[in-house]
């Protein structure tokens, strides 16, 4: 009877590392600075400062260098950076240290802004979103470099708890803070927060067995493409599906608003239950994902995620039969981020384990930004759908995009011996 006990804590178990804790606190870095260029606390400070709309509106373009950081992070692969020779030679961690002194202070200028001036504070703006997004290559890469594939499962729910939590202390702690502080304060006291990133960069691991760089900028465009279609004989079938997975929540996800307003709960249930709840229910997703990777492979976490990620679905459906029910509401915001948690965790070790480790920039860059664009172009489709009937048969209808990527992941096979918690291991 304890041997299901024994068999999770030893899934669990993996989350004790070294590694574990600084990928923890590099998720908070890296998820610190998103909210400062492109959600409330910005939104807040143009809308007190007397913007238009529109100039408001125009804010979203922040965005731009999240989309596209695949463009310059072959610069990240090839080049090492000058502050490697004090963090013992490491290109990753070189990186990392660099864009994290570039945030430091981009951010705290930022604070010192005038949105009345929108184009000198635009620039500013852009120059942390830039920093922001190079970080996140960088830590992207040294993520995927550290961890084993025993530990990628868990390496990823892990580091979605420190972004998750730098999101509440960027967006809403913030906004809070602006109450009682001015802007270029609250901003100052954001950007002293970059230095938790700055620290564990300097003292972090070496991933062992480190690759050397490319040796070429040319090598550096062109050969992680090269690379990954020599390396996996499905390249294009993993590429399908990689754009397809998360197709169910793309379609779903951009419309949960609008059908929960429109059922009548109000902005503060959204704020309060979607905050609380939704953040609960997502990191322990996030780490019974992380753990089910260790224990049964990627593959099939990936499987079971998937179908669970649809069930979250047909849970909305229920609710638009119901209707303003908020025991049901919790219940369905518990199921969506709970199952969107394990989903996470799962895909993005599949998305490390693809990586090699000599174009792990490059590589992770590219593939993150082939998966956003399944989730773009669904839920740039989802309000067209939801005119079209009412919320009941929407959502059942979203559920099937489950189904799409589920078919492409029966056609995947191992391309090396099986192991018991590799990626091959279907």
């Amino acid at each position: 009877m304890n041997s299901p006990l024994k068999s999770l804590q030893a899934s669990l178990g993996v989350y004790g590392s070294l590694s574990m804790g600084v990928l923890l606190l590099l998720g908070f870095s890296s998820g610190l600075p998103l909210l400062l260029t492109g959600g409330t606390p910005l939104q807040a400070w143009l809308t007190e400062a007397g913007l238009s709309k529109t100039t408001i509106g125009l804010s979203a373009l922040l965005g731009i260098p999240y989309s596209f950081k695949f463009v310059w992070s072959p610069l990240l692969d090839r080049f090492i950076p000058p502050l490697a020779a004090r963090l013992r030679g490491s290109r990753r961690r070189g990186w990392m240290a660099l864009t994290q002194i570039l945030l430091i202070l981009s951010i705290g200028l930022l604070g010192f802004q005038n949105p009345a001036q929108f184009q000198i504070f635009f620039t500013v703006a852009m120059a942390v979103a830039f920093f922001s997004a190079t970080q996140d290559i960088a830590v992207d890469a040294y993520r995927t470099d550290v961890l084993t594939e025993p530990e990628m499962g868990a390496g990823a729910a892990i580091f979605v708890t420190g972004y998750r939590i730098a999101l509440l202390v960027s967006g809403g702690f913030a906004v809070y803070l602006a109450d009682f502080l001015p802007w270029s304060q609250v901003y100052a006291l954001m950007a002293a927060l970059m230095l938790v990133g700055l620290i564990v960069s300097y003292f972090a691991p070496e991933p062992e067995g480190s690759s050397q760089a490319p040796q070429s900028l040319q090598a550096a465009v062109f050969e992680p493409f090269r690379a990954f279609w020599q390396q996996h004989s499905q390249a294009g079938l993993i590429l399908l599906f990689i754009v397809l997975y998360k197709l169910a929540d793309g379609l779903a996800g951009q419309m949960a608003t609008t059908f929960l307003l429109e059922t009548g709960f109000s902005k503060t249930d959204l704020g309060l239950i979607r905050s609380v709840v939704g953040l609960i229910a997502t990191l322990a997703g996030a780490f019974i994902g992380g753990a089910l990777v260790n224990r049964s492979g990627i593959l099939r976490a990936l499987w079971f995620s998937g179908i669970l990620q649809g069930i979250s679905n047909l849970s909305f459906t229920g609710l638009a039969l119901l209707g303003q029910n908020y025991p049901g509401m919790v219940g369905v915001i518990t199921i969506e981020n709970f199952c969107g948690g394990m989903g996470t965790s799962a895909f993005l070790a599949f998305l490390m384990s693809l990586c090699d480790r000599q174009f792990t920039a490059t590589q992770y860059a590219l593939l993150s930004s082939l998966f956003a664009v399944g989730g773009t172009v669904a839920g740039s489709f989802s309000g067209y759908l939801a005119e079209q009937m009412a919320w009941a048969p929407f959502f059942a209808l979203t559920a099937a995009g489950a189904l799409p990527g589920l078919a492409i992941l029966l056609l995947i096979r191992p391309t090396k011996p099986p192991g018991p918690n590799a990626f091959e291991n279907l």
